[in-house]
């Protein structure tokens, strides 16, 4: 196509514009072999659209069960070619996160991989299979270690304690 321009622009022979391009005369004149499969790329097409969930393995798959005898490499080939690729779903996001903290101590948390508690270790690990308590408010922590400590009631903990 380079050597076509060259030569109707600057009216020089075939010959001077394949050495100027720097181009091989017979790659030039060489025909193109492939054939442009139109039939089955309109078939592809088809099938692609009907069914867009389908990746190329399963339209060469209909495409063979049709009775084309085409190969899978280049049913992949023509869909890339074609832009016929599946499309990614984009993921739902899963876990929500804890709301923000608006003033101090409204959130406590604690990570056990880095802090242990002498009277927690034990039951914690039993109990609970991750690393993180999370965001507990202050109250709801509070009444979580009073429990695990074996008490019922903030008074008895002082007690002990004194």
């Amino acid at each position: 196509m380079l050597v076509r321009h060259l030569q109707e622009i600057h009216e020089v022979s075939e010959r001077r514009a394949c050495r100027a391009l720097r181009v091989p005369r017979s790659s030039h004149r060489y025909p193109p072999r492939r054939d442009p499969a139109v039939a089955l790329r309109g078939r592809l097409r088809e099938l692609a659209l009907a069914r867009p969930r389908y990746g190329y393995r399963r339209l060469w798959i209909l495409l063979r069960r049709e009775g084309w005898r085409v190969n899978h490499k280049r049913v992949l080939r023509l869909c890339r070619e074609e832009g016929l690729t599946v499309r990614i779903r984009r993921r739902r996001k899963l876990a929500l996160l804890p709301p923000l903290a608006t003033r101090p101590n409204e959130h406590w948390s604690i990570d056990f991989l880095a802090d242990q508690l002498a009277t927690w270790r034990e039951e914690y690990n039993r109990t609970r299979p991750h690393s993180s308590l999370g965001d507990w408010a202050p109250t709801t922590f509070a009444a979580r270690w009073l429990v695990a400590a074996g008490l019922s009631d903030v008074r008895e903990g002082v007690a002990q304690s004194e």
